[in-house]
């Protein structure tokens, strides 16, 4: 689309410098969403997506301390083994790359 075309918008005002002359394009709003009997509002994908994410997140985040907490030694274990894998796979890249020299 050239300067000035828009998705059924027209030119705005720029909103970082506040001009008259930005080709900021104006989005034309969605159309109503149809109400479906025994179905809760819909929201953007987009939205429903960064919600789960969040929920994920904090789910994982709430599992690891509560494994901190319930079994700190075990927990002690997991990390010095991740560690221990992690070092060892460093060791054997920087194997790697001395051969090939």
């Amino acid at each position: 689309m050239g300067v000035g075309a828009s998705w059924g918008g027209t030119l705005g005002t720029c909103v970082t410098h506040g001009t008259n002359t930005s080709a900021a394009l104006v989005r034309a709003p969605s159309p109503p969403v149809r109400n479906v009997p025994g179905c809760a509002p819909c929201t953007s994908s987009l939205e429903g997506a960064v919600n789960l994410k969040k929920v994920i997140t904090w789910l994982i985040v709430a599992f690891i301390v509560f494994y901190i907490v319930q079994a700190p030694e075990s927990a002690a274990q997991v990390v010095k083994n991740a560690g221990q894998a992690l070092g060892n796979a460093a060791s054997s890249f920087a194997d790697f790359v001395g051969s090939l020299v």
